[in-house]
Protein backbone atom coordinates (compact mmCIF):
# COMPACT_ATOMS: atom_id res chain seq x y z
CA UNK A 1 0.00 0.00 0.00
CA UNK A 2 2.81 2.34 0.88
CA UNK A 3 4.61 1.47 -2.35
CA UNK A 4 1.49 2.36 -4.37
CA UNK A 5 1.19 5.67 -2.54
CA UNK A 6 4.89 6.38 -3.06
CA UNK A 7 4.62 5.53 -6.77
CA UNK A 8 1.69 7.96 -7.12
CA UNK A 9 3.41 10.65 -4.98
CA UNK A 10 0.49 10.63 -2.55
CA UNK A 11 1.36 11.91 0.93
CA UNK A 12 0.79 9.70 3.99
CA UNK A 13 2.45 9.06 7.33
CA UNK A 14 4.39 5.94 8.24
CA UNK A 15 2.25 5.50 11.36
CA UNK A 16 -0.98 5.00 9.39
CA UNK A 17 -2.75 1.66 9.76
CA UNK A 18 -3.77 -0.39 6.74
CA UNK A 19 -7.33 0.86 7.09
CA UNK A 20 -6.15 4.48 7.09
CA UNK A 21 -3.86 3.84 4.12
CA UNK A 22 -6.74 2.21 2.27
CA UNK A 23 -8.90 5.30 2.81
CA UNK A 24 -6.12 7.49 1.36
CA UNK A 25 -5.80 5.13 -1.60
CA UNK A 26 -9.56 5.20 -2.26
CA UNK A 27 -9.48 9.02 -2.33
CA UNK A 28 -6.58 9.11 -4.80
CA UNK A 29 -7.36 6.11 -6.98
CA UNK A 30 -8.43 7.03 -10.48
CA UNK A 31 -10.88 5.05 -12.57
CA UNK A 32 -7.96 3.90 -14.76
CA UNK A 33 -6.39 2.24 -11.69
CA UNK A 34 -9.48 0.10 -11.14
CA UNK A 35 -9.92 -2.92 -13.38
CA UNK A 36 -13.47 -3.63 -14.48
CA UNK A 37 -14.61 -7.23 -14.71
CA UNK A 38 -17.92 -8.37 -16.19
CA UNK A 39 -18.35 -10.92 -13.42
CA UNK A 40 -18.28 -8.11 -10.84
CA UNK A 41 -21.20 -6.38 -12.57
CA UNK A 42 -23.18 -9.60 -12.85
CA UNK A 43 -22.64 -10.43 -9.19
CA UNK A 44 -23.44 -6.87 -8.08
CA UNK A 45 -26.72 -7.02 -10.00
CA UNK A 46 -27.63 -10.04 -7.85
CA UNK A 47 -26.58 -8.48 -4.54
CA UNK A 48 -23.10 -10.01 -4.26
CA UNK A 49 -19.62 -8.52 -4.17
CA UNK A 50 -16.24 -9.99 -5.06
CA UNK A 51 -13.43 -10.33 -2.55
CA UNK A 52 -10.06 -10.61 -4.29
CA UNK A 53 -7.66 -12.99 -2.57
CA UNK A 54 -3.93 -13.52 -2.91
CA UNK A 55 -3.53 -16.04 -5.74
CA UNK A 56 -2.71 -19.63 -4.79
CA UNK A 57 -2.95 -18.88 -1.07
CA UNK A 58 -3.76 -22.33 0.38
CA UNK A 59 -5.32 -20.95 3.55
CA UNK A 60 -7.68 -18.46 1.90
CA UNK A 61 -8.47 -20.14 -1.43
CA UNK A 62 -10.38 -23.36 -0.80
CA UNK A 63 -9.62 -24.67 -4.30
CA UNK A 64 -5.94 -24.96 -3.36
CA UNK A 65 -6.78 -27.39 -0.52
CA UNK A 66 -9.17 -29.30 -2.78
CA UNK A 67 -6.58 -29.67 -5.54
CA UNK A 68 -3.94 -30.76 -3.03
CA UNK A 69 -6.30 -33.43 -1.69
CA UNK A 70 -7.19 -34.70 -5.18
CA UNK A 71 -3.59 -34.63 -6.43
CA UNK A 72 -2.36 -36.53 -3.36
CA UNK A 73 -5.04 -39.19 -3.80
CA UNK A 74 -4.39 -39.54 -7.54
CA UNK A 75 -0.63 -39.80 -6.95
CA UNK A 76 -1.08 -42.54 -4.37
CA UNK A 77 -3.36 -44.56 -6.69
CA UNK A 78 -1.56 -43.92 -9.98
CA UNK A 79 0.08 -47.12 -11.19
CA UNK A 80 0.24 -46.61 -14.97
CA UNK A 81 1.37 -42.98 -15.23
CA UNK A 82 -0.79 -42.60 -18.34
CA UNK A 83 -2.65 -39.33 -18.79
CA UNK A 84 -6.00 -41.04 -19.48
CA UNK A 85 -5.68 -43.06 -16.27
CA UNK A 86 -4.75 -39.98 -14.25
CA UNK A 87 -7.80 -38.18 -15.63
CA UNK A 88 -10.00 -41.17 -14.77
CA UNK A 89 -8.61 -41.31 -11.22
CA UNK A 90 -9.22 -37.59 -10.70
CA UNK A 91 -12.78 -37.83 -12.04
CA UNK A 92 -13.43 -40.85 -9.82
CA UNK A 93 -12.23 -39.05 -6.69
CA UNK A 94 -14.21 -35.91 -7.51
CA UNK A 95 -17.35 -38.03 -7.95
CA UNK A 96 -16.79 -39.98 -4.71
CA UNK A 97 -16.56 -37.31 -2.05
CA UNK A 98 -16.00 -33.94 -3.64
CA UNK A 99 -18.92 -32.27 -1.86
CA UNK A 100 -17.57 -33.05 1.60
CA UNK A 101 -14.04 -32.02 0.61
CA UNK A 102 -15.32 -28.72 -0.78
CA UNK A 103 -17.36 -28.04 2.34
CA UNK A 104 -14.41 -28.82 4.60
CA UNK A 105 -12.04 -26.63 2.57
CA UNK A 106 -14.49 -23.71 2.61
CA UNK A 107 -15.03 -24.03 6.37
CA UNK A 108 -11.28 -24.10 6.91
CA UNK A 109 -10.80 -20.95 4.81
CA UNK A 110 -13.57 -19.13 6.68
CA UNK A 111 -11.97 -20.06 10.00
CA UNK A 112 -8.54 -18.84 8.87
CA UNK A 113 -10.04 -15.63 7.50
CA UNK A 114 -11.72 -14.97 10.86
CA UNK A 115 -8.43 -15.58 12.66
CA UNK A 116 -6.66 -13.16 10.30
CA UNK A 117 -9.33 -10.51 10.83
CA UNK A 118 -9.17 -10.90 14.61
CA UNK A 119 -5.40 -10.52 14.66
CA UNK A 120 -5.09 -7.82 11.98
CA UNK A 121 -4.79 -5.03 14.54
CA UNK A 122 -1.79 -6.84 16.06
CA UNK A 123 -0.08 -6.80 12.66
CA UNK A 124 -0.82 -3.08 12.26
CA UNK A 125 0.68 -2.37 15.69
CA UNK A 126 3.77 -4.47 14.89
CA UNK A 127 4.29 -2.77 11.53
CA UNK A 128 3.88 0.63 13.11
CA UNK A 129 6.37 -0.28 15.84
CA UNK A 130 8.93 -1.27 13.20
CA UNK A 131 8.34 1.95 11.28
CA UNK A 132 8.86 3.96 14.47
CA UNK A 133 12.38 2.58 14.97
Amino acid sequence: MQRWLDDKNVPYTKKMTKLELYEVIKRHRSQSDTKKYTVDSVLAAHGHSVLRLPPYHPELNPIERIWAYIKQWVASHNTTFKLDDIKRLAETKFAQDCASVIQSACEHSKKVESQFMESEHVLDISVNDVNDH
